[in-house]
């Protein structure tokens, strides 16, 4: 929480841990927000992410395919 109690952290991982995640939010919000939509919204940025790194995989190997045609 921040000093001021106007802001609550978490924090996902090892707090040493270079790859840790970490997300705030006013704290008056997280308090009115309940776990359910909590949650979806969590799911829903989830999904989103899992979409982009597909997409962004898929067009890693269209390139590399690419540059072999060409190679």
């Amino acid at each position: 929480m921040s000093p001021d109690a106007a802001r609550t952290f978490a924090v996902q991982g090892r707090v040493d841990d270079p790859a840790q995640l970490r997300v705030s939010m006013e704290t008056m919000t997280a308090m009115n927000t309940p776990l359910e939509q909590s949650s979806q919204r969590v799911a829903e940025n989830a999904a989103r992410q899992s979409v982009a790194l597909e997409q962004q995989q898929s067009q890693t190997q269209q390139q590399q395919q690419g540059a072999r045609a060409m190679g």
